[in-house]
């Protein structure tokens, strides 16, 4: 990176002289951080997750070093916040030929791929210090068909050098539009600009202008800040504040930020700086301000209440459940109310749940496509059926399809049998089974059978009851 030659020339100096119940995590909007090593990460995972939103931690993944080496770390940092990784910082492209960044690229996709969720193939791909302008369209190139034929989401970095390029063909603008080929163009999930205002006259960019115009040469990627930071330590709060504080409007406008100085700067958590930016993080809008998520329990539903104190651009909640570990399915969808500063109350049933712990989590889309999860703080019980019962299928009359609940408070053998209106056994669809304490929903379909009534009897140890149902093709 140009910042290492600010870095080096400090050096030289130097020498010379909120609570809603509900938990944020965001994925679609980025909260970006960087570190450029990995050791020390007893205090930077606390560091990141304590910050207020989840964040994406930008890895940079350092010049001839093994893809293993970062196994470990990487799969601590995923646990706590998403991850780019840089697949080569910059200011060490030149020093790479083709085929040894296309061997870097397997490499590290093969060994980090399940672990990694943006791929940055091309950190500030404009910048003057990366070496011939068609061998850095090459390396590029070649490294986004490597990632993007496996799958991955990829990510490009400008650099932003308005008034401070030596070669007007590196402006970034000009750059994007005459290298950057049109299926990258049209393909990159995230274009980020990189900008340090120490490497550049001190220039306060128009972030609205910048954003807008980047918009038209990517017409599909997510937008943001790519890097920022300052060596400089009387102006780290301002220019924390200020970045994190950035506001733009447009679609595709994810934020991202990556303070570059993270690792320095705000670990161990207890560092001022950290705080600094966390209080950023929190100031940042959330497209809905959500007051409060809480549950109740009758029986075997589950009842969801969430208040909203204001709405931009929503869509609504897919409501979520999870009854094993990180194996979320969805239970519904709740439609949201647009652009509203006016309260809303919103719930939702979730019926027919078996006994159990449940963590649930909204998540919130808006009109473009983008979302968010909100997760529920606490875990929702479903207890043991307190008697016996079996209850009339639904729907009745059917064709052909119907469910049977039954529920037992203590273990038992149960056969549950169909019968047609003559006595005769028309279906066993449970046979002589153990079956815990526990509800349950037995689904039926009758497409071999023909019309008419149908009876269908529970047996177990200690309980026999009868109901009558209605076949009608």
């Amino acid at each position: 990176m140009k910042k290492y030659l600010s870095l080096l020339v400090l050096v030289i100096m130097s020498l010379a002289v909120r609570d809603s119940g509900a938990a944020i995590i965001d994925t679609t909007k980025v909260y970006g951080v960087t570190i450029d090593a990995i050791s020390g990460l007893k205090n930077t995972i606390p560091a990141l997750s304590n910050l207020a939103r989840k964040p994406t931690t930008r890895i940079v993944f350092d010049e001839w070093i093994a893809a293993s080496d970062y196994t470990v770390a990487v799969s601590q940092i995923h646990a706590v916040s998403f991850i780019m990784g840089e697949l080569l910082d910059s200011y060490y492209m030149n020093q790479y030929s083709l085929s040894q960044y296309a061997a870097r690229s397997y490499e590290y996709l093969n060994t980090l791929g399940g672990t990694v969720d943006i791929w940055e193939i091309g950190n500030e791909i404009n910048g003057e210090w990366l070496g011939n302008t068609p061998d850095v369209v090459a390396k590029m190139d070649t490294a986004y068909k490597i990632f993007k034929t496996a799958g991955k989401k990829t990510a490009l970095t400008l650099y932003y050098n308005k008034d401070c390029w030596s070669n007007p063909q590196n402006e970034m603008f000009r750059w994007a539009v005459n290298n950057v080929p049109s299926y990258m163009k049209t393909g990159l999930d995230y274009v980020f600009v990189s900008y340090y205002e120490d490497d550049c006259n001190g220039l306060h960019i128009n972030w609205q202008q910048v954003i807008d115009s980047l918009g038209k040469i990517f017409p599909n990627a997510k937008l943001g800040i790519g890097e920022c930071g300052t060596l400089n330590i009387a102006n780290k709060t301002e220019y924390i504040s200020r970045y994190y504080g950035t506001e733009v409007i447009h679609p595709r406008w994810v934020g991202g930020y990556f303070w570059w100085y993270f690792r320095q700067d705000c670990v161990p958590n207890t560092k001022a700086l950290w705080t600094v930016l966390n209080d950023a993080l929190n100031n940042i809008p959330m497209p809905v301000n959500l007051a409060s998520f809480h549950s109740s329990v009758n029986i075997r539903e589950a009842k969801l209440i969430w208040v909203t104190l204001a709405e931009l651009n929503n869509s609504g909640f897919d409501v979520e459940r999870c009854a094993a570990e990180n194996n979320w399915v969805k239970a519904g969808f709740v439609a949201g109310n647009g652009t509203t500063q006016i309260p809303v109350i919103y719930s939702f049933k979730d019926i027919n749940l078996a006994s159990g712990k449940y963590k649930y989590r909204l998540k919130q889309y808006d009109h473009n496509g983008n979302f968010e999860y909100y997760n529920l703080a606490n875990d929702v019980e479903i207890g043991i059926p307190s008697a016996f019962n079996l209850s009339q299928n639904y729907p009745n009359p059917f064709n052909p399809a119907t469910k049977i609940d039954f529920s037992l408070p203590v273990e038992s053998k149960v056969s549950l049998i169909i019968y047609d209106v003559t006595g005769r056994e028309a279906v066993r669809l449970i046979n002589n089974e153990i079956r815990k304490a526990d509800y349950y929903t037995v689904a039926f379909n009758g497409s071999s059978l023909s019309s008419g009534v149908y009876f269908y009897k529970i047996i177990s140890d200690n309980f026999v009851q009868t109901k009558k149902m209605m076949f009608i093709k």
